[in-house]
């Protein structure tokens, strides 16, 4: 869902360009870096248009929410108090799962998502195999590895044309992504609308790289926060203040901005979409260099949002960087999470609200431990992922007895699962 502007003759993006690779990739995106962040309804959460526009274009969609946030987190017992060595934060990529399927396909997803989750897992490394030259020979080899892709794609196929049978078969518009897939026609042909399996592949698409990225960046967000008390103090100022014993609502988005620093600076640091790969379709001049044509270029957000010319300190995780002031202070292209140019996320919107109100949802009751000092291991392939589980406690923020001016009985209560 990450991509970068395409190579047209101009230079939209770094003037440097990464290493050159030896295959050619047409227009795919190659992530695999660690961080990333974007929807949500809960009881006030959000509540979709009185007048939905039918003419609204495909990137508005993903800012119709309409699910309940903290019953997923309650549901699969996302945050309960947790004695050293447990892993909360690796049920990040379940909670993401579920707000995809609710909000793109109205589709709740509690029962299966370990098995469809395990299916992505599967999935999502195997992408990296389409920028190998040798790929498309890999492909047709009997490997463990290709059996093991096809199950899972078949298991997660089997989801999305379940949605889209369901779908024809009720009739019922609910103005979610699906509906909006299935009311499209080709204005520019025969009028006609798009085929099942053209449904199933675009809902494959944005099934798979919706969830995935989010979770990452939400996952890198809470293990800096532990390890930086001041930031994480900063980001409960501010979500007691806008929030209070309220849960965050669609309208909150826009006054939680520290939050969004949070993450946009744990997405410097650690973003999702580590490296885009384009294929040039004619020659383009950046500065002394021409690159030809055909040629496959890597832009990689894990090298330009670490560079020294445009981050002080570059290692340190510091969210006032993206403050208006120094926001304004760099170059646009010093920053691209999402890509840029015709090619940008499509989710982005939505990428930006799903985080920013799961994060306040779950900073405002609870907070995070490392359990070790151990740096994490990387797993660079289509997205930046860490390579294991990382192992945290989970703590509630108010006790009774540390903090009797915040005390449990000022908060309401949620009935958390024991």
């Amino acid at each position: 869902m990450h991509a970068s502007s395409q190579l047209n003759g101009t230079s939209p993006g770094p003037t440097s360009v990464g290493p050159k690779p030896s295959n050619r990739a047409s227009s795919t995106a190659s992530n695999s870096a660690d961080c990333a962040v974007p929807l949500i309804h809960c009881t006030d959460l959000f509540h979709p248009p009185e007048d939905p526009d039918d003419t609204v274009d495909l990137a508005t969609i993903f800012a119709i929410p309409r699910f309940d946030l903290r019953a997923i987190i309650l549901d699969q017992g996302l945050m309960q108090e947790r004695a050293p060595g447990r892993i909360p934060v690796e049920q990040m990529m379940k909670l993401t799962l579920r707000i995809v399927a609710k909000t793109l396909f109205d589709a709740d997803v509690a029962a299966e998502v370990d098995e469809i989750g395990s299916a992505i897992g599967v999935m999502v490394p195997m992408f990296t195999r389409a920028m190998s030259p040798w790929g498309p020979l890999l492909d047709r080899l009997p490997l463990p590895s290709n059996f093991r892709f096809r199950r899972a794609e078949r298991r997660v196929r089997d989801t999305l044309e379940r949605f889209i049978r369901e779908r024809h078969q009720n009739g019922r518009d609910r103005d979610d992504l699906l509906s909006r897939l299935v009311r499209a026609q080709d204005t520019e042909g025969d009028g006609t609308g798009m085929s099942d399996k053209q449904l199933r592949d675009e809902a494959i698409t944005l099934f798979t790289a919706g969830h995935e990225t989010t979770a990452n960046a939400l996952t890198f967000t809470l293990w800096l926060l532990a390890q930086h008390p001041e930031v994480e103090r900063n980001l409960w100022n501010e979500i007691d203040e806008v929030l209070g014993d309220r849960l965050p609502g669609a309208a909150d988005v826009d006054r939680l901005p520290y939050c969004r620093m949070v993450l946009a600076e744990s997405m410097r640091l650690y973003p999702p979409a580590w490296a885009l790969g384009r294929e040039s379709v004619k020659p383009v001049p950046i500065g002394s260099y021409t690159i030809p044509s055909n040629a496959v270029v890597l832009v990689s957000q894990w090298v330009v949002h670490r560079d020294g010319r445009w981050w002080p300190d570059p290692l340190r995780f510091d969210p006032e960087r993206f403050s208006p002031e120094q926001r304004a202070s760099r170059p646009r292209w010093a920053y691209f999470p999402f890509g840029g140019g015709s090619r940008q996320c499509i989710g982005e919107s939505f990428a930006w609200m799903e985080a920013t109100l799961a994060l306040a949802t779950i900073a405002r009751r609870w907070r995070m431990e490392r359990v070790d000092a151990k740096p994490i291991a990387l797993s660079p392939t289509i997205t930046l992922r860490p390579r294991r589980p990382i192992p945290m406690i989970v703590r509630r923020r108010y006790q009774q007895t540390c903090h009797p001016e915040r005390s449990e009985g000022s908060l309401p209560r949620l009935s958390l699962p024991r």
